[in-house]
């Protein structure tokens, strides 16, 4: 098990570039620079800053004596109606009418793998993704892993340093089409 060749035939993954901000974040002696790689909250001397509404979600949490049960494998049915209120809106047709499925997942990563599991296996014929450009590294590997083709629409426009309204909804409204 220990054996150094036990891994010799799995590939080095290629090196994402988010992780690549970081590095030179941490080899930049600038002292007014700003770390703009992961997204985790840091304070004026570059340690991990949790917000105080966190730390308040933390001590509720501790408060109600959670039994740690296994969650069902949707997850938490409270937890996913209301986060499909966050996301649909609490007047959402879709929800009223039953036409919406929330499932919680481990973390971001792990729901675009099960999403785009899920589409792989029960839609074949719409294996096409689009994707913001930039994007995570990580999550085009994840379709090229299915065998999904991956597209990038506009998501960042660096002249304005704010998103691209008309280019996103060129690339969607152009080259998208629905296959429902």
């Amino acid at each position: 098990l220990f054996d150094s060749n036990i891994w010799s035939n799995v590939p080095m993954g290629p090196p994402d570039i988010i992780l690549g901000v970081a590095e030179a974040f941490r080899k930049d002696k600038n002292p007014k620079k700003v770390n703009l790689g992961v997204g985790a909250y840091r304070d004026d001397n570059n340690k991990p800053y949790v917000l105080p509404s966190v730390r308040q979600a933390e001590e509720n949490i501790f408060k109600k004596c959670l039994n740690h049960e296994y969650a069902p494998i949707i997850g938490d049915a409270n937890y996913c109606a209301l986060i499909a209120k966050l996301g649909l809106g609490e007047n959402s047709l879709a929800i009223k009418e039953k036409r919406n499925v929330t499932v919680q997942s481990i973390s971001g990563t792990g729901a675009l793998r099960v999403g785009f599991e899920f589409i792989a296996k029960h839609y074949g014929h719409a294996k096409e993704i689009w994707m913001p450009a930039p994007t995570w590294g990580n999550h085009p590997q994840i379709c090229n892993t299915l065998g999904i083709v991956n597209k990038k629409y506009r998501y960042y426009d660096p002249r304005t340093l704010s998103f691209n309204l008309k280019g996103c909804c060129e690339d969607i409204c152009v080259s998208i089409t629905p296959y429902y």
